[in-house]
């Protein structure tokens, strides 16, 4: 190993399981990605809408039936990771990307993910985005980028409301052994 490289620290969150994940009006879209064997879903939304728990959940799934996922987030792709990373991945059964909008009008980035689109769906393997902003109001300057991200389903999620967030934070405090009343 190079001792010049630094190890990636990205992984996936124990919690973040489709049985942990309160819908709220987000139930078609976490549905469909439960069920996501092949071809490609894009979610959008603010944050706390629920799209990092959706891919990392995803992941989980598909680990848990002894095939290879991958979940990577780009919030630092232009400081920590480059886009060479993304060759090979079409092995995978599943490739989970978060935070796409960071890498927006970098043309290396943008090859790199319409050639992993291509590869993986001639691999049979599937492929699920997340970003702050819908395929086509990204602005990406290969504009057959958005248009391949556009081929699956795209669903936009929303933050959830006062009592499914209050469900969400039990849930969430059951989870480390707390109990917190409804009050």
């Amino acid at each position: 190993m190079n001792s010049a490289q630094i190890p990636l620290r990205i992984g996936l969150r124990p919690a973040s399981t489709f049985s942990t994940f309160i819908a709220g009006t987000n139930a078609e879209a976490a549905d469909y990605l439960a069920r996501l064997e092949r071809g490609s879903v894009y979610l959008w939304g603010p944050a706390g809408s629920g799209k990092t728990h959706l891919l990392q959940a995803a992941c989980h799934r598909v680990a848990s039936a002894g095939r290879r996922a991958c979940y990577l987030p780009l919030a630092h792709a232009h400081t920590d990771l480059a886009p060479a990373m993304l060759e090979g991945l079409d092995e995978l059964a599943l490739v989970c990307i978060d935070d796409v909008h960071r890498v927006v009008g970098d043309a290396a980035w943008e090859y790199a993910l319409f050639a992993l689109f291509n590869s993986l769906r001639d691999a049979g393997g599937a492929l699920a985005l997340c970003a702050d902003r819908s395929p086509r109001a990204l602005g990406f300057g290969l504009a057959d980028l958005a248009s391949r991200l556009s081929w699956g389903p795209v669903f936009q999620l929303h933050p959830l409301g006062d009592d499914a967030l209050a469900q969400a934070l039990q849930l969430r405090a059951q989870g480390l052994g707390l109990e917190m009343l409804d009050e």
